[in-house]
């Protein structure tokens, strides 16, 4: 049975009664959800807080595969140098690396370098006087060489930011991401060359296709229509999202960028896309 949970001490007690404990995981799992009633009527730096909590929480020991999502978003879209810097610890708690954690460390880099700061992960929020300190920038680059030869894809990134000369702090930070993963490839390459040639491409498996032209959608007029009404014949595109998002990077620029994908497919391909947004259970069609 999941503890009732309705406000930011009640969070509080429940992390320090159930950190490392994975009797506590889906608990957690389920706090983590923007929709829990706790986050209700709460502002931008106590959902900051709680969901930085809750990250530490589960990675106190080895972050468990369903909490993954969550670390790996709140990469890519940082916006807090305490919550980056969290999610960039926890995620180095995962059992091993991988490419595919890349792409998420590097959008983390480009929101939070120039927002860096000094916080201390132990302390609720980052910020106390006490407690051992980092940076935002500093846990990533140290995720990103413990990705070693799984970061290769960042390389390029991680020049181009030397060649900014962003100071002497970030340089040695990235130069010493930059040797993890050169000297990882090194010894993989010497280690398990192979003389077979190129793989050969595995296509993954897909599961069953469902017919959902009778699913039903209401339009900001109120009128129902069916996904075929609204699809047939026209890219289309669905995404859901909250009227009341603090964060920049998530919901307010998913609809500048559906408002310029619909400019682009309308002007380059002659075609008149259909855009249809849900916000909070309300649909809308954007003709």
């Amino acid at each position: 049975m999941t503890p009732e949970v309705r406000t930011e001490a009640d969070l509080v007690r429940i992390v320090e009664t159930g950190r490392g404990d994975s009797a506590f995981t889906n608990t957690f799992l389920e706090l983590l959800d923007e929709r829990h009633p706790v986050y209700r009527g709460v502002g931008t730096p106590a959902v900051t807080r709680m969901r930085g909590a809750l990250l530490l929480a589960l990675g106190h020991r080895a972050l468990p595969v369903t909490a993954l999502p969550f670390v790996l978003e709140e990469l890519e879209s940082a916006h807090d140098a305490w919550l980056a810097a969290v999610a960039a610890h926890v995620l180095r708690k995962y059992p091993e690396p991988s490419a595919s954690f890349a792409e998420p460390l590097l959008s983390a880099i480009l929101y939070i370098q120039h927002r860096d700061e000094i916080v201390r992960l132990a302390r609720y929020g980052g910020h106390a006087p006490d407690g051992e300190a980092t940076t935002a920038m500093g846990e990533i680059m140290q995720t990103i060489g413990w990705l070693g030869r799984a970061g290769e894809a960042c390389v390029g990134r991680l020049e181009d930011l030397l060649a900014q000369e962003p100071g002497p702090a970030t340089t040695a930070m990235v130069r010493q991401a930059l040797e993890a993963i050169r000297s990882d490839s090194s010894i993989a390459a010497t280690t398990h060359s192979c003389c077979c040639g190129e793989k050969a491409a595995v296509a993954a498996p897909r599961g069953p296709v469902r017919d959902i032209s009778d699913l039903r959608f209401e339009d900001h007029a109120g009128t129902e229509l069916t996904f075929a009404d609204a699809f047939h014949g026209r890219p289309s595109i669905v995404v859901f999202f909250y009227t009341r998002c603090d964060n920049p990077t998530k919901c307010p620029l998913t609809m500048y960028r559906f408002g310029s994908l619909q400019r682009i497919t309308a002007e380059q391909l002659h075609l008149n896309p259909v855009l249809i947004c849900s916000a909070n259970s309300a649909g809308g069609v954007r003709p």
